[in-house]
């Protein structure tokens, strides 16, 4: 495992710390405002807080990503919050909803698997700058987000906790990263977030 000067409780202080309060009240309306959608969802799952959706926007400004791939759209919280960042495009599947339409920015993939997405855009060609993980990947999906990555890549998984998703997404993922180092949230951000963040150490 990479060893960094930089800890998981000091990334995320430097991440959040300049943070406008204007992002926290745009979070709060953007959760509000999204609760309609789930009558449209088929099967009808949690969304993310109001913390993760603003250090998902911070850390899109941060990474100032143009391409951004996100596994599970649900009612769009996480897609619209980084979409408020810097990123040209947000390409998001959702194997079992169809709740958030697709926009300017935003590009929904409604009923599709995580591994067909990848194969897709494995197939088009580019790479992404920015990988959002809220749904499970299987081996084959860690090779194509590898396959689809630079060096530069970062990847953030939401539930990284106890034995939930994130932390199976992350096993499957960090063995192919081996100069990335993970960032699980810490300090005061770990009371109303769970995620984690494998970045390069070049980057921190």
């Amino acid at each position: 495992m990479l060893k960094t000067a930089v800890t998981s409780a000091q990334f995320w202080s430097q991440m959040l710390e300049l943070v406008p309060d204007s992002w926290w009240e745009d979070a709060d309306t953007l959760i509000r405002e999204s609760q309609p959608l789930r009558e449209k969802a088929k099967f009808n799952t949690g969304s993310i807080s109001r913390t993760t959706a603003v250090a998902l926007r911070a850390i899109s400004a941060w990474r100032q990503p143009d391409i951004v791939v996100e596994i599970g759209t649900f009612i769009g919280v996480s897609a619209r919050t980084l979409a408020r960042g810097t990123a040209r495009f947000v390409i998001t599947c959702d194997i079992s909803n169809d709740c958030l339409d697709t926009n300017s920015v935003i590009r929904t993939h409604p009923y599709t698997k995580s591994t067909d997405l990848l194969k897709k855009l494995a197939k088009d060609g580019g790479t992404v700058d920015l990988f959002f993980f809220d749904g499970l990947l299987s081996p084959e999906d860690a090779m194509l987000v590898r396959e689809l990555s630079t060096p530069d890549t970062v990847y953030v998984f939401d539930d990284f906790n106890g034995e939930f998703k994130g932390v199976h997404n992350v096993r499957k993922l960090q063995p192919l990263l081996p100069c990335h180092v993970l960032m699980s949230a810490d300090g005061w951000v770990r009371a109303d977030t769970t995620l984690g963040v494998l970045v390069h150490e070049a980057r921190l």
